[in-house]
């Protein structure tokens, strides 16, 4: 049936300490043109004197069925489990505990309660309640119902209502006779004629349309998401060497839009002898190679701010090359000056599209054969800029913006 979907199912236990399956319910809930309805059949706590044991086992069932996908049955089948309430009993564990939050059947559309309530006829002797069966007098039978009055003080099945009862009881024995005359497990049928609203799609993506064409603040908000701040970087090229730290600078220069940035590596390429430089091998997960350091690789530019990112070549002589985007280390020196090409993802703090700028970064292997005082200097400088680095998560207000960031897939 095209319009019948979503199928799950669940079961709560309400034997000895809540856990013996004796006594308790099976759900199933089910999507019927787009409206959830759950059907629960139950079995509750027999004898006349334990209605408030029933009202609890109802109470228990209520607030505790989570409902699972066939998906998690299977596992659980699987992971060796020997019946269907065992199987539901396990998956309803991994769910939330619903004691804590809102009741899954409080969000149907319709729930149906069926099965053996277990609730008596009191205040009547049992010769009476022969006889009013035999004169098919159910309304009177219906006055000395438990789960009538358990309802009407709202005690159990809250909010519910009960169909009229127009059978005789299924239940019956011959007081003082050791068999019983019929059996309390027959089936019961029963029809419901339910009226669900049906959405036309077609109509609803019509209204919708003239909607948004019509509201200018929603077409404001949805030109919103299509806003990328405006920035510009300090350079496109930088050249390190032996150590080397140097700032890239991203300005936003928007009034009122944060830029949240995220710096990838797009590939690294080397150098050749004669000057050329090979095609770049792209880097699995984006990830940047080990001679340079990238700090921070994303964070958020408030409006009219500076965000300076520094870019720090670390010595490394291992040569390394890459095989589908794996690196490939080998226990030789590399002398070849190397290259890559990092891409600055910028996007609006709410927007849905993205600018970028591409950055090329070289180090040069041949800087390496430098003088002592050399390396101090370059250290010295390295230090002073650092310095000078502010980084994005560096303050309060900023990391309670990364909280929210949102990184494009």
């Amino acid at each position: 049936m095209p319009h019948i979907g979503d199928i799950e199912a669940a079961a709560v236990p309400c034997g000895f300490g809540r856990a013996i399956g004796n006594k308790g319910a099976v759900g199933l809930r089910m999507r019927v043109y787009g409206r959830a309805m759950c059907f629960v059949n139950c079995h509750l706590a027999a004898h006349l004197e334990a209605v408030t044991r029933r009202n609890a086992d109802f109470d228990h069932i209520y607030r505790n069925m989570i409902f699972n996908r066939p998906s998690n049955l299977l596992n659980a089948a699987a992971a060796g489990v020997s019946s269907v309430g065992q199987m539901l009993r396990v998956t309803n564990a991994s769910g939330t505990n619903t004691e804590e939050g809102k009741p899954e059947l409080s969000e149907a559309d319709m729930v149906v309660f069926l099965g053996d309530f277990n609730y008596r006829l009191h205040g009547i002797s049992y010769d009476e309640a022969r006889d009013f069966i035999s004169q098919r007098c159910f309304d009177w039978l219906r006055e000395k119902d438990q789960l009538r009055a358990e309802m009407k003080a709202g005690k159990v099945f809250q909010g519910m209502r009960e169909g009229v009862i127009r059978f005789p009881p299924t239940y019956k024995f011959e007081k003082n006779q050791a068999g019983l005359a019929d059996s309390d497990h027959k089936p019961v049928r029963c029809i419901f004629s339910v009226d669900v609203a049906q959405t036309d799609d077609s109509i609803r993506r019509q209204e919708f349309g003239k909607i948004i064409e019509s509201n200018q603040k929603i077409k404001s908000l949805l030109g919103e998401l299509c806003k990328v701040p405006e920035t510009i970087v300090s350079t496109n090229n930088i050249i390190l060497q032996n150590k080397d730290t140097s700032l890239l600078r991203v300005t936003n220069k928007s009034g009122k839009d944060e830029a949240v940035f995220e710096i990838v590596c797009e590939g690294q390429s080397t150098i050749k002898e004669d000057g050329e430089t090979s095609d770049p091998c792209t880097r699995g997960s984006f990830g940047f190679p080990r001679w340079l350091e990238v700090t921070p690789a994303a964070g958020v530019i408030k409006p009219c701010h500076v965000a300076e990112i520094s870019m720090h070549h670390e010595e490394f002589h291992t040569l390394e090359e890459f095989v589908d985007g794996v690196a490939q280390s080998w226990l030789c020196e590399d002398t070849r000056d190397k290259e890559v090409l990092l891409l600055v993802i910028i996007r609006g703090s709410c927007s849905t599209k993205t600018g970028s700028h591409r950055i090329c970064v070289r180090n040069s292997s041949s800087s390496l054969r430098v003088n002592s005082k050399s390396n101090d200097s370059a250290k010295n400088q390295a230090n002073v800029l650092h310095r000078s680095v502010r980084p994005i998560n560096g303050s309060s207000d900023v990391a309670e913006d990364l909280r929210n960031l949102h990184m494009p897939s």
